[in-house]
C-alpha cells in the first residue's frame, strides 16, 4: 500500500470526530469533505489492483468515518448507556447509525470520484456532480427512515451562516453548498502536486516545469471561483431579505393589526420538576390538567404538552366497514373529553399528548403503541356532542435504534391523521381583551400543524400537509370555503432522554431548519429533563430556549402572528417544493430536479456546446422569419377584426358602407 494513502487515511480519524464535535465550526464539514475526496481521488490514480483500490479507497475510509461518527456520539452523549438496556446494545446502536450515516455520503463520493477519474479535468461539472449525488443520497436516506443527521449535516444545520439556504433550497442546497466547497478545496490543495504513478511528485524543469504551472494555475481558476461564491453567499446571507415569495403583510390600517399577540405555552406539571436529592415522579393526567388550567388562566391561548405525557391502557377499535382505518377506544375518548372541558372553560387550544396501543383486531402491530398528539379546542355544542378535536396526528419516524419497533401508525381520514402526511388545520381565536370594536373585527384565525419529536426531522414529511375531511352534519368538521395551504404555527411535542444531550442539540438545528423553510413559528414543547424546549422565529431566531438540563417548570411567550408568511402563500421551498401529500421525494425531491437543471446548464455552457449552437445559428435568416410571422400574425388578426365589423353591422340592420376605389 502506498504510505501516503494509509497516512492520509488514518488521518480521517481525528478530522472525522473533529466535524462532530458540538462546537466544530460549518468549516470543519467543508474539510472533512475535502480530505476525504483527495484520499479517493489519490487513491484511485495511484492503485491499478482492483482489491487495493476497494481495500484503500473505501473500506478504510468507511472504518475512519464509522470510528469517528461513534466517537463523536459518545463526545454529545455522554450517558447514552442510560437509555437502553445494557451497554452492549448501546454499542451495537451506536456501530449500525455510524455505518449507515456514512456508508451511504461515501458512496456518493466514490461515485462522483469514479465518474470523472484523474484528466478530466477541474471543471465546475465535476465538482457539482458528485455534490448533487450526495444531496441524492441524503433524500433517500430522510425517505429510508434514518434521518438526516449524518456527518456531513449535523453542524451545517446549526450554523448561522448559511442558515438561510434552508430558506431558498431547504437542507438539500445546504449538502450541495458543503459539497462543493469541499471538493472545490481538495482540488486546490491537489492541483499544487502532480503525482507520478509511484505517488511522487513530478516536479518539472525549464519549459516543461512552466507549462505545467500555466496549466496548474488553469486548472485552480474554477475551483477557488467556486470557494470564493460560497464565501460570498454565507457573509451575504444573514442580510438577504425575508423567505415568503408572496408576502402578505397587512397595512397598518388593516384589522389584523388591531389584534393582540398571539400567546403561546409549554406546559410542564410540577411532578417533573425533579428536587434535590430526589427522582421526578410520573405526572398523572390530572397533574397535565390543573398545570394547564394554571398556564390558560395566565392568558396563553395554544398550549402544547410534551411527547407521550399520559399513558392509556385500552387502546383503539378497528372501523367495521375499512380494515385499514382506526376509531378512538373508550379510554382515549375519555381522556380528550377532559381536555376539552379545560378548552371550553378557558376559550383555549391544547395539544394532549398520549401512548395507546392500537386497535387489538390489528395482528400486524403486537406489541406496538401508537403515539398520539391530539389538538382539542373549545366550541363544544349540543349538536356535535365530545369535545372538538380539530386534529389527530401520530409519530411516523421513530429514533432509530431506540424506538423503532415499539411505535405504529393509524389512519383517521376525518381527523387528518394520514400515513406519510401531517394534518392542517386553520383555528379560530376569540377576541383578546385589548382588541378595539371586537363587534366590528373579525376573529383572527391561525393555521396550525403537529409533528412528533423525531417528525420535525424530515423536511419531506414536514411538507406535506393534509386537511381533515368535512362533514356536513358536524359543525366541527366542516371544511373552511378557503382551507390553508402551509401552517403558521408548528406544535413540535419532543421527549430526548436527559443521557442523549447530542440529539437534543441536533433536533433544536432541524427545528430552526423548518421554520425557514416554512416561515412559520415553531413551538417545541420537551418538558423538564425531556431535551430542550425552544420557540422559533419565522427567520429561525431562537426566541425563548430551556435547556434540558436547567428542570423549568411552564413557560409562555408571545408571538406575531402576521410575522408568517401568508397562510394563502408560502416561501420559495413551498412554492417549489409543493405542500401536498405525494410526489417524488416530496419538496426535497422538486428542489434537487432544480438544482440538476442548473447543473445541466452549467455543463452546456462549460463544454461549449451552447457556445457552439449559438455560433451555428443564422441570425440573420432567423429575424427575416421572425418578421415574415409577425407580418402574417397582424394580417391574420386584421382580417379577423374586419368581418367581426360586417358581422355586427349586419345583426343591427345596417348595410355595410361600398367603398369606391378609384382605379386609374
Amino acid at each position: 500500500m502506498d504510505p501516503s494513502t494509509l497516512y492520509s487515511s488514518i488521518a480521517l480519524v481525528p478530522v472525522a470526530a473533529y466535524a462532530l464535535a458540538p462546537a466544530a465550526p460549518v468549516v470543519a464539514i467543508a474539510v472533512l469533505i475535502a480530505l476525504v475526496w483527495s484520499h479517493l481521488r489519490h487513491t484511485l490514480e495511484t492503485n491499478r489492483s482492483a482489491s487495493t483500490r476497494t481495500l484503500t479507497a473505501f473500506v478504510l475510509p468507511l472504518a475512519s468515518l464509522v470510528v469517528g461518527t461513534s466517537l463523536s456520539l459518545l463526545l454529545t452523549n455522554p450517558s447514552a448507556g442510560d437509555t437502553l438496556s445494557s451497554p452492549f446494545d448501546t454499542l451495537l446502536a451506536v456501530s449500525l447509525w455510524a455505518l449507515v450515516t456514512s456508508l451511504a455520503p461515501l458512496v456518493a463520493l466514490t461515485v462522483g470520484a469514479l465518474t470523472f477519474p484523474s484528466g478530466s479535468g477541474n471543471g465546475y461539472t465535476a465538482i457539482l456532480v458528485p455534490s448533487l449525488l450526495l444531496a441524492a443520497v441524503g433524500i433517500i436516506q430522510e425517505c429510508a427512515g434514518t434521518g438526516r443527521l449524518g456527518w456531513w449535516v449535523a453542524p451545517l444545520v446549526d450554523a448561522d451562516g448559511v442558515g438561510w439556504i434552508t430558506r431558498v433550497a431547504g437542507q438539500v442546497g445546504g449538502d450541495v453548498l458543503a459539497c462543493a466547497s469541499g471538493i472545490a478545496l481538495a482540488e486546490v490543495a491537489r492541483s499544487q502536486t502532480r503525482s507520478d504513478g509511484e505517488g511522487g511528485v513530478r516536479l518539472g524543469e525549464g519549459d516543461a516545469a512552466g507549462a505545467g504551472d500555466d496549466e496548474r494555475r488553469q486548472s485552480l481558476r474554477r475551483p477557488l471561483r467556486l470557494l470564493a461564491l460560497a464565501m460570498v453567499l454565507v457573509l451575504a446571507g444573514p442580510l438577504l431579505p425575508s423567505s415568503a415569495y408572496n408576502p402578505s403583510h397587512p397595512a397598518p390600517d388593516h384589522p389584523r393589526y388591531t389584534y393582540s399577540p398571539l400567546k403561546v405555552a409549554c406546559v410542564v406539571p410540577p411532578s417533573l420538576l425533579a428536587r434535590r436529592g430526589a427522582e421526578p415522579q410520573t405526572p398523572s393526567l390530572d397533574d397535565w390538567l390543573a398545570e394547564s388550567r394554571i398556564v390558560a388562566g395566565r392568558g396563553a391561548k395554544v398550549l402544547s404538552w410534551s411527547e407521550g405525557a399520559v399513558r392509556l391502557e385500552k387502546g383503539a377499535r378497528q372501523v367495521p366497514d375499512d380494515g385499514e382505518d382506526e376509531e378512538m377506544g373508550a379510554d382515549e375518548a375519555a381522556l380528550l373529553a377532559k381536555v376539552g372541558e379545560v378548552c371550553d372553560m378557558y376559550k383555549v387550544y391544547i395539544l394532549a399528548t398520549y401512548v395507546v396501543p392500537p386497535a387489538s383486531a390489528s395482528h400486524r402491530h403486537d406489541h406496538k403503541y401508537l403515539n398520539v398528539a391530539t389538538l382539542v379546542g373549545p366550541g363544544a355544542s349540543s349538536s356535535a356532542p365530545g369535545p372538538h378535536i380539530v386534529w389527530t396526528t401520530t409519530k411516523q419516524r421513530p429514533v432509530p435504534f431506540v424506538e423503532s419497533f415499539s411505535h405504529t401508525l393509524r389512519s383517521i381520514p376525518s381527523l387528518g391523521s394520514q400515513p406519510g402526511a401531517l394534518p392542517l388545520a386553520e383555528v379560530q381565536l376569540p377576541h383578546g381583551s385589548r382588541t378595539p370594536s371586537p363587534h366590528l373585527t373579525p376573529q383572527q384565525r391561525v393555521s396550525v400543524s403537529g409533528a412528533i419529536c423525531q417528525d420535525i426531522a424530515f423536511p419531506s414529511l414536514v411538507s406535506s400537509y393534509v386537511v381533515p375531511s368535512s362533514d356536513d352534519s358536524n359543525p366541527h368538521r366542516r371544511r373552511p370555503a378557503a382551507p390553508p395551504r402551509t401552517p403558521q404555527l408548528l406544535l413540535n411535542p419532543s421527549l430526548v432522554p436527559a443521557s442523549l444531550p447530542g440529539l437534543a442539540r441536533a433536533s433544536l438545528a432541524q427545528v430552526r431548519a423548518r421554520a425557514l423553510e416554512h416561515g412559520a413559528f415553531v413551538l417545541r414543547c420537551a418538558g423538564a429533563g425531556g431535551g430542550d424546549s425552544a420557540l422559533v422565529g419565522p427567520e429561525g431566531d431562537v426566541r425563548v430556549l430551556q435547556r434540558g438540563d436547567e428542570r423549568g417548570g411552564s413557560w409562555e411567550a408571545e408571538v406575531g402572528v402576521e410575522r408568517a408568511r401568508a397562510t394563502r402563500g408560502g416561501t420559495w421551498w413551498e412554492w417549489v417544493g409543493g405542500t401536498t401529500r405525494g410526489g417524488w421525494f416530496g419538496g426535497e425531491g422538486r428542489w434537487w430536479l432544480v438544482l440538476a437543471a442548473g447543473v445541466a446548464l452549467v455543463r452546456l455552457v462549460e463544454g461549449g456546446e451552447a457556445g457552439s449552437w449559438l455560433s451555428d445559428v443564422e441570425w440573420a435568416g432567423l429575424r427575416t422569419r421572425m418578421g415574415e410571422r409577425m407580418r402574417e400574425e397582424r394580417r391574420r388578426i386584421a382580417g379577423v377584426l374586419s368581418r367581426e365589423r360586417e358581422e355586427g353591422a349586419r345583426e343591427d340592420g345596417r348595410t355595410p358602407e361600398a367603398r369606391l376605389i378609384d382605379v386609374e
